[in-house]
């Protein structure tokens, strides 16, 4: 699970090529992040084990937080403790 933003210090990039690459793993993006996004950042089409969710309610990411296998965060620096 990635949680973030399409602010380019949350730089979703190494997600997005790691799902790319381990094509048997599911990956899950909250945050705003769409296939647009992807291609016109990326030049690459989304993989297929990427699923986008776009923004949820902050109890609906808290519980996807709580849920997930590994939370990855990929920021390039961060206001808060993780």
């Amino acid at each position: 699970l990635w949680v973030g933003s399409t602010d380019p210090v949350k730089n979703p990039g190494p997600f997005i090529h790691a799902a790319g690459e381990l094509r048997n793993i599911n990956f899950v993006m909250l945050g705003g992040i769409s296939e647009k996004f992807v291609y016109d950042n990326f030049k690459i089409e989304k993989p297929s084990n990427l699923t986008l969710l776009g923004l949820l309610p902050h109890n609906e990411t808290l519980d996807a937080i709580a849920a997930c296998s590994l939370l990855v965060v990929t920021s390039h620096r961060e206001g808060l403790p993780t």
